[in-house]
């Protein structure tokens, strides 16, 4: 059975809500695959894994989208004890979901030719759901494609971008967080209206030229705009990033050494970095190079 990576939303985070552009990448750090529990073999992480397993199958087949799915294969799998074998940490914005629902789309499915990326984005997005409430679908899009994509203008492509000039990085903050409850937080927020027609309009279009900079690979523009994306986010969504890591925030904005941003919703899971030099991250505790 194939191997599905998780992603980094390296751009995009909440403000894709409100018409800006997005940038995420399959990140090879983590992944997942199908796997099976024999009988003297299965602990409880497996046996959670396959309830969630059958609950969200049994979504599935109750579903809109139940007619793309080979019903008797999904029955006959479970029987045999499936679950989801991943490291993809729960609950901190790396495509756990995402990669589950992609493994099985990729599993289960009985026709995949003929769709666009935006119609098998809309499958995703109603499939992962179940877990989230409602979904994009670019996260199983990116995973289940393990390419770069950039929405733009809700047009989806796949692009081909080169992060080693920009040393990019996560810092793992050790905290679990819920992305529904933390995008909930940011629309409460945007119903205030200073913060919908000052805070998120400069969102939008900081981040929207970090992503051109980085297409266009025209590296000094991008840690200009980065600076002000990453100084901006500090300053009216401060509230989503862990207290115990604004001193770093702060740290990097002071000295230019490297740029701290939300990754996904915030709130804990990882913080994304990019920094002009690698050697400026030695002593960063729990940081991971893309």
């Amino acid at each position: 059975m194939r191997n599905f990576k998780s992603k980094i939303l390296l751009f995009g985070e909440h403000t894709v809500l409100y018409g800006s552009d997005a940038l995420l990448v399959p990140f090879s750090g983590f992944s997942g695959t199908f796997g099976f529990i024999s009988p003297n073999q299965g602990n409880d992480e497996k046996l959670v894994s396959h309830k969630i397993m059958v609950s969200f199958s049994e979504f599935v087949v109750k579903s809109d989208f139940a007619h793309l799915f080979n019903k008797l294969q999904i029955a006959k799998e479970l029987s045999k004890g499936l679950y989801f074998n991943s490291n993809i940490p729960v609950g901190y914005g790396v495509g756990s979901s995402g990669a589950l629902v992609a493994a099985f789309y990729d599993e289960f499915v009985t026709e995949t030719n003929g769709k666009s990326l935006d119609e098998l984005r809309r499958v995703f997005a109603g499939l992962e759901s179940y877990f989230h409430g409602s979904s994009s679908g670019f996260d199983p899009l990116v995973c289940y494609l393990d390419k770069p994509l950039h929405k733009s203008n809700n047009i989806v492509n796949q692009v081909d971008i080169d992060l080693s000039p920009l040393n990019a990085f996560i810092i793992d903050t050790d905290i679990s967080r819920s992305t529904q409850i933390l995008v909930s937080k940011f629309k409460t927020k945007a119903e205030d209206l200073n913060f919908e027609t000052i805070v998120i309009p400069t969102l939008v279009e900081s981040t929207n030229q970090c992503i051109k900079t980085i297409l266009d690979k025209d590296f000094e523009d991008f840690f200009s705009n980065l600076k002000e994306l990453s100084a901006f986010q500090f300053q009216h969504l401060q509230e989503f990033i862990p207290v115990d890591y604004r001193f770093l925030w702060k740290k990097g904005l002071n000295t230019n050494d490297f740029y701290l941003k939300l990754c996904g919703a915030g709130g804990g899971g990882y913080l994304l970095g990019f920094a002009k030099n690698v050697k400026v991250l030695s002593g960063i505790k729990n940081l991971i190079l893309l």
